[in-house]
Parts: structure tokens; C-alpha cells; sequence
């Protein structure tokens, strides 16, 4: 029973992980631009006493998530760039003129690649099942 738990937890951790990492960049902008209202509205602000400033702890918060938000805007730009985009050896196509086809030894390898391609979609969130 208890492997049961620990399966179901750990997919639902992946499910969720996946989720995170396709949304990532809507969730850190969502965050800039609804904390600081937050903050306005329940925050304490800034004190003085004339000779320094006191941040409340509310500020202190927001302060941190807010930088959080930024460098996970940063890094959400950086999941599923097309570094390692899989690139065919050689064109599969064939020009002649204005006519272009596929010379059919080279199907059976396209069918191929393009499995590779929706893999590798699939695999940085580009596309669904």
C-alpha cells in the first residue's frame, strides 16, 4: 500500500513539475505584476526615522519573490531552446525547377525524423500528446 503512495505522489510530483515548467513564464509574470499591488494594498511601506530606512517584513517578502519572479523569467526562457534540435544528415526533398519531391529511399527516413521531431517537441513542451 504504502508503494501505491509513494508511485502516486511521485507521478503527481512529475505531472505538476511538467505543468510548472510549460507555465513557468506566465506564472513569474502573473507574480510581477499582481505582487506590487498586493504589496500597496497590505503592505506596511517604508519607515524612516530620519536617519535610516526600515523596510517591513512584508516588503522584505516581496522584495525576494519578486527577485524569484525575475530570475524565473529569466530561466523559462531558456527551457526547450533548439540547441539540441534534431537536424537531418542531408535535405529529404529533391528540386527540379518548379517541381519538388521525395525520392522514395528516403521516406521510410523521413517518417523517422519526424517521429524524432514530435519526441523532441514533446519532450520541451512545445506540443501535447
Amino acid at each position: 500500500m504504502s508503494e501505491y503512495i509513494i508511485t502516486r505522489c511521485y507521478y503527481g510530483w512529475l505531472r505538476f513539475w511538467t505543468w510548472f515548467k510549460k507555465n513557468m513564464r506566465t506564472i513569474c509574470i502573473s507574480v510581477l505584476i499582481i505582487l506590487p499591488i498586493l504589496v500597496m494594498a497590505f503592505g506596511d511601506g517604508i519607515a524612516s526615522d530620519g536617519h535610516m530606512f526600515y523596510f517591513s517584513p512584508m516588503n522584505s517578502l516581496f522584495l525576494i519573490v519578486e527577485l524569484l519572479a525575475c530570475i524565473g523569467l529569466l530561466a523559462s526562457g531558456k527551457i526547450g531552446t533548439p540547441e539540441d534540435l534534431p537536424v537531418p544528415r542531408t535535405r529529404f526533398t529533391k528540386t527540379d525547377g518548379d517541381e519538388t519531391w521525395i525520392p522514395d529511399d528516403r521516406v521510410q527516413e523521413l517518417v523517422l525524423y519526424m517521429q524524432e521531431l514530435e519526441d523532441w517537441m514533446y519532450d520541451h513542451f512545445y506540443t501535447d500528446k
